[in-house]
């Protein structure tokens, strides 16, 4: 096994930004495939950073998660060997033969609650419109609350355990979004980007929902790699908050499905993985727990 470990702060675009480390990472080790790679990157344009990244790599397996804080005031930062990065990525390729095993879980359900995305801004991240209603308003009708209650970041708080589904064109797993910020004039911003007509819908969990997906997501893993040289595990730092003061019970579930094989549990703003039929993905209030081969 081989890993080319490379970052740079953001350059003219996040999607440049992307090419070139990928560029870098490749020039390491030229004669040899990449079969996998970690990212990390700061809050606001993942799917850009991954999109550059993929232009290079191809169509291979992500996992990781976006740099946090302790108050999602901006004070989130990456490094790489003495490299303090305030705006950027970062990315460990792997070369190698032998699998991993990426699994990504939310333990969140469908509701009835569902609409169209008829307006979104040109950050495709601000939802103005579901159903051609100001998206603040249709979701705090979904909620039972009012708009009031969702300005700022109370949005962020109060869906913690209702956040926002985007429906698969196949009918499959739905992705995470997290809705932060509430605004006066009825839009409200997400944690990932969203596409103009996207159909959306409301999702719910109970702090034993998100429990049980830590042990599943864990299982899963361990399934399709039955002797493991070591887990990462990205944790959604929402997802964290939503359980709570029962959070140790998180660790008690990893210490029991790990075993003795070394982990480590990092806690996300965003989370990056790679789902079946869908490829390579961003979402947020989610798990990808990730099984290294010996």
């Amino acid at each position: 096994i081989e890993v080319a470990v490379t970052g740079s702060k953001k350059l003219d675009t996040a999607f440049d930004t992307g090419v070139e480390v990928a560029k870098e990472a490749l020039e390491k080790f030229p004669h040899l495939r990449p079969s996998y790679f970690f990212m990390v990157a700061t809050t606001g344009e993942e799917e850009d950073y991954l999109q550059g990244i993929q232009s290079v790599l191809g169509e291979i397996p992500v996992f990781g998660g976006g740099a946090s804080d302790d108050n999602v005031d901006g004070s989130w930062f990456l490094f790489k060997d003495s490299d303090i990065i305030k705006e950027g990525v970062c990315i460990a390729v792997f070369f190698t033969m032998n699998p991993a095993r990426i699994s990504c879980g939310s333990g969140y359900k469908k509701t009835g609650d569902v609409g169209f995305v008829t307006s979104v801004k040109s950050d495709n991240r601000t939802i103005v419109e579901i159903d051609h209603e100001p998206a603040l308003n249709k979701y705090a009708e979904w909620l039972g609350k009012q708009k009031e209650d969702l300005l700022g970041q109370q949005l962020l708080s109060e869906t913690l355990f209702n956040p926002l589904g985007i429906e698969s064109y196949t009918g499959g797993p739905v992705i995470v979004h997290h809705p932060m910020v509430g605004n006066e004039d009825g839009t409200f911003y997400l944690g990932n980007n969203v596409a103009e007509f996207a159909s959306v819908i409301r999702l719910q969990a109970t702090t034993d929902d998100l429990l049980k997906c830590c042990d599943d997501t864990i299982e899963d893993v361990n399934r399709y790699i039955p002797n493991p040289g070591a887990y990462l595990c990205i944790h959604c730092a929402g997802m964290g908050m939503a359980i709570g003061d029962r959070l140790d019970e998180v660790a008690e579930i990893l210490k029991e499905k790990c075993g003795d094989v070394p982990y480590i549990v990092a806690f996300t703003y965003g989370e990056y993985g790679n789902r079946k039929a869908l490829g390579n993905i961003c979402c947020g209030l989610s798990l990808t727990f990730t099984g290294l081969t010996k």
